[in-house]
């Protein structure tokens, strides 16, 4: 073991010694190794922004029928529980999940009745779209969640009164052709930012969906005091859903789980495609970049080093002379070749630094702040590692040789 740490120690030493020549492989590894490790952080920071873009508008997961179906509460359960679904609620059907919604201003000097004409969308804990606006209805009886569009019609200011009400007007048409209608009062709980939702729309309790539902096909609801015939036997079938994946690469998953069971979706799959492709193409780039320079590094650096050690011959076999070993002697172009690589690679890395801030700089007004130039730190560790075990391989053929030297080689040149 102290003949293994006195190479090494020399080694160091020999290195630092001839500085010139150690400063000229130090900085072109770098010069190598940099350009790599810029073109890693853009397609990194390239993809990594499109992605990131693509996961902030919660619509480009979601899975939605394309029509009226009938689907059980089993069926959904059965769905939602798959680790590919993040999220899954039934719908009803889409002419009876519409609500007049009136509000009057009680604050304005002269009567101030608004109106719009919302659709109702159920929402639960877990909604991926309400969870972007750090929002959850709460389980007060009849809260709702309005759009930003809706509640800008209704002329609701911002921010919410702790209780602000306005009522929820559902019509329909008696078996013997009268009109009737019920006013429902509904408490506003939040307001969605306009681009998480730009329609107008209200959120609310499956629940209230349900009963809405029910009242229009004149169906009683002894709950809410709305009269009606019997209601019909059986589990409840819903005409539609609102699902979201739990991933990217879950909405394929999820869709060609759905179309095989004969559900019609539609998905914005296509956009995700084409951000994997990209992300497939720039890896297969660097990838044959990344190869073809190592390749280049293991062939100068084995040269590099076996030309020092048929330099240090007469330097070498003097080792052996006092009595190092041809173990030890084989760590001593293994030590120099790693210690270039780490310095080259240190070297590298903080080059990298200020070309990706100026990168990032020229560009930061085109992508609105993300980062165009990114590598995480466990990324730059792994690339340090590759360098370390290709310095190691590069160099151990000539440490092969090294190993190899006979003291008598010495002797006889004395």
């Amino acid at each position: 073991m102290r003949s293994l740490i006195l190479t090494c120690g020399l080694a160091v030493r020999d290195w630092a010694h001839e500085r010139l020549l150690s400063t000229c492989a130090v900085l072109t590894l770098a010069s190598v190794l940099t350009p790599l490790l810029v073109l890693f952080g853009v397609r990194y920071g390239v993809v990594s922004a499109l992605q990131d873009r693509l996961l902030q508008d919660p619509a480009i997961l979601s899975v939605t029928p394309t029509g009226s179906g009938a689907y059980t509460q089993t069926w959904l359960d059965a769905l939602r529980a798959r680790p590919d679904v993040a999220f899954a609620i039934p719908r009803t059907r889409d002419i009876a999940a519409t609500i007049q919604l009136v509000y009057e201003n009680p604050t304005a000097q002269t009567p101030d009745t608004r109106f719009v004409r919302a659709s109702l969308e159920p929402t639960s804990a877990g909604d991926p779209l309400l969870a972007r606006a750090h929002l959850a209805l709460s389980p007060t009886p009849n809260s709702v969640i309005l759009s930003a569009t809706a509640a800008r019609k209704l002329g609701l200011s911002l921010p919410l009164a702790s209780e602000t009400t306005i009522q929820g007007q559902l019509g329909r048409r008696r078996p013997d052709g009268k009109l009737e209608s019920v006013t429902l009062p509904l408490r506003v709980q939040a307001v969605l930012p306009l681009e998480t939702e730009d329609r107008d729309v209200a959120f609310v309790a499956l629940s209230l969906l349900e009963d809405a539902e029910l009242y229009r096909d004149y169906i009683a609801v002894p709950e809410r005091g709305f009269a009606g015939a019997s209601p019909p036997q059986g589990e409840r079938k819903y005409a539609g859903f609102r699902l979201y994946a739990r991933h990217l690469s879950d909405v394929e998953t999820v869709r060609d789980l759905l179309t095989a069971q004969g559900v019609e979706v539609v998905t914005r799959a296509r956009e995700i495609h084409t951000v994997r492709s990209l992300d497939r193409a720039l890896t297969l780039i660097f990838l044959l970049i990344a190869l073809t320079a190592a390749a280049g590094f293991v062939a100068s650096t084995a040269s590099g080093v076996l030309a020092a050690v048929r330099r240090k011959d007469k330097q070498l076999g003097m080792l052996r002379l006092i009595g190092l070993s041809g173990r030890a002697i084989m760590l001593y172009p293994i030590v120099q070749a790693l210690l270039t690589g780490l310095l080259g690679t240190l070297l590298a890395g903080i080059v990298y630094l200020g070309v990706s801030y100026s990168i990032d700089t020229l560009f930061t007004e085109q992508l609105q702040g993300a980062a165009v130039c990114r590598m995480p730190v466990l990324h730059f560790l792994l690339a340090l590692g590759i360098v370390l075990v290709l310095s190691a391989l590069a160099s151990l053929h000539p440490a092969c040789r090294a190993a190899q030297i006979q003291p008598s080689e010495v002797l006889r040149e004395l």
